[in-house]
């Protein structure tokens, strides 16, 4: 019984971490090619990578991911800078 409850748990477990891994259902979308937006290439990336859109000519907005590591980002400085 216990093995069976074990082995269910471990295919339960293997079916979330499937569908985790599938990126076209993550929270976030990400683009195949670099957008021709910007001639800077960072500011490229960071829209492929789905960190920033694009609100008008020049403003960018972060999206979730983005302000999750500009808040890491401000964790590790200020972690740094309570050391020194």
């Amino acid at each position: 019984m216990i093995l069976k409850i074990l082995y269910l748990l471990e295919f339960f477990l293997y079916l979330k971490i499937e569908y985790m891994l599938q990126l076209s259902k993550f929270p976030f979308k990400t683009l195949k090619t670099l957008p021709k937006v910007s001639d800077n290439r960072s500011t490229s990336l960071l829209l492929q990578g789905g960190y920033i859109r694009q609100a008008m000519s020049g403003a960018y907005e972060f999206l979730p991911m983005g302000h999750r590591v500009i808040q890491k980002i401000s964790e590790v400085i200020r972690e740094e800078m309570d050391l020194a």
